[in-house]
């Protein structure tokens, strides 16, 4: 198994979520009783545990529905964070943590420079022929719906810069 060193120049979005705790009853429909060590039913010990949620549903990216069809959002547009999730800031006064999201399809018509990422010998991207504010509004233009629907649950920024991830 290895690792992929991956670069990317083009339009993308910023997707920030904001991040709770939650407690959680193991034990929530064994009628426990509340001076037990244990529960009767399950044998957990320890009742209660915290988890780190945010207001999306878990299936958000499986439920996505584009010209009448249930169709998987990753082949829109995808995260970059394959590794693992990205690390919790406080921001504002909330805990948040932000994704990457870059296109999945459409790369002929956003013209986005390909990029070898992880060679061992020099690459050159010219940025001076790139029409970025063109680029934001084609890419803001083909990912219309994806974009609304991420913004039921997200913050979300349209982007242009350069983005290096692993996978």
């Amino acid at each position: 198994m290895g690792v992929d060193h991956n670069a990317y120049i083009g339009p993308y979005l910023r997707v920030t979520e904001v991040v709770t705790k939650k407690k959680i009853d193991r034990c929530e429909k064994h009628n426990r009783p509340d001076d037990a060590a244990y529960c009767p039913k399950c044998g957990e010990k320890n009742r209660f545990y915290e988890v780190e949620t945010d207001d999306a549903p878990d299936d958000w990216s499986y439920a996505y529905v584009k010209d009448g069809k249930k169709c998987e959002f990753m082949d829109y547009l995808h995260h970059t964070s394959y590794m693992s999730g990205p690390d919790i800031e406080v921001k504002n006064g909330k805990r948040v943590r932000t994704y990457f999201y870059l296109p999945n399809r459409y790369h002929d018509e956003l013209d986005i420079p390909g990029i070898e990422g992880g060679k061992y010998s020099e690459e050159e991207v010219p940025f001076d022929e790139l029409d970025i504010p063109a680029t934001i509004k084609k890419f803001n233009e083909l990912f219309k719906d994806e974009i609304a629907y991420l913004k039921q649950w997200f913050e979300v920024e349209v982007k242009f810069g350069y983005i290096s991830y692993c996978s």
